[in-house]
């Protein structure tokens, strides 16, 4: 099995915003407030550097990365241990000034994704568009299909269900909450489904873990029936990307175009055929 592309690492469970299509603008919350202690994070870092890992390495999960006040030491941690790996973070962009985009590029940071979730956010953010390694995520403009219910917990709207559809996350991603869980994917919010603890485990073990495999096969060959968290999924099955955000944008671009007018117009049986047929192919790949 490959070892993952991408790895996320919420440092603490914290945001600025309650989204009402994130767990902030949930009634399930997280029970406490918990942040990755700095020995574990240390940890994973030189588990990462005895890999030689080269993928994309995010310090963020479900929450607001800015808030942590650690978080220049972290990346600067991350690039020392990992010279040949792609760092990036997104944020909503509440607390970033001039001043601290400086200093993340600074301490090697090599992309910064910005959600723009209002308009307010869009008239104070559109700036950094222009900025050198970041990009734009207008969320005011993206289509319905990329809002996702995050493994059916999102219940203020009704999402359409994927159950035959495989998914590339868990054979690509790796994702540890603030607590030290390694959870499925990161629309685990609550860490339902745990694959490991990175106190305990290295990174390697956790990612050849038995359920990780039972979930992996299931995946390829049946889709997400029967599968806790996957079954009542509405994600389009798409893993996070190696070099995101900087390859999924255009630079201070609002999300138009003839893609989006295609996604939008292309009937949504025929877009889950040909995304199963492409999932599917990218799996058998990784399967060897």
């Amino acid at each position: 099995m490959r070892l993952f592309n991408v790895i996320l690492i919420e440092t603490q469970n914290l945001c600025t915003r309650k989204c009402w299509y994130c767990k902030f603008g949930q009634e399930r919350r997280d029970p406490s407030i918990t942040r990755l202690p700095d020995a574990l994070i240390e940890k994973i870092a030189d588990n990462l550097k005895d890999l030689d890992y080269r993928g994309r390495i995010s310090p963020i999960g479900i929450n607001e990365p800015l808030m942590d006040p650690r978080m220049l030491d972290i990346i600067r941690l991350f690039r020392a241990k990992c010279p040949r790996a792609f760092i990036s973070i997104y944020s909503n962009g509440d607390l970033l000034t001039p001043e601290l985009y400086q200093s993340l590029m600074t301490s090697g940071l090599d992309g910064l994704g910005l959600s723009v979730y209002d308009e307010a956010a869009w008239q104070r953010l559109q700036a950094y568009g222009n900025y050198p390694k970041v990009r734009l995520f207008d969320y005011l403009c993206r289509p319905e299909e990329q809002v996702e219910n995050r493994g059916g917990e999102i219940k203020q709207a009704t999402f359409p269900l994927r159950l035959k559809l495989p998914c590339l996350r868990p054979f690509k991603n790796l994702a540890i909450r603030s607590t030290g869980e390694v959870v499925l994917c990161c629309s685990d919010m609550y860490a339902d489904v745990v694959m490991g603890q990175v106190a305990a485990q290295r990174l390697e073990e956790i990612w050849d873990f038995e359920n990780f495999r039972r979930y992996r096969n299931r995946l390829a060959s049946t889709g997400r029936v029967g599968l806790p968290l996957c079954q009542t999924c509405s994600h389009n099955g798409t893993p996070c990307n190696e070099k995101s955000p900087l390859e999924d944008e255009p630079q201070g671009a609002r999300p138009q175009g003839l893609r989006h007018f295609l996604i939008r117009i292309t009937p949504k049986g025929v877009k889950d055929l040909i995304r199963r047929r492409i999932l599917q192919r990218e799996i058998s790949k990784i399967q060897g």
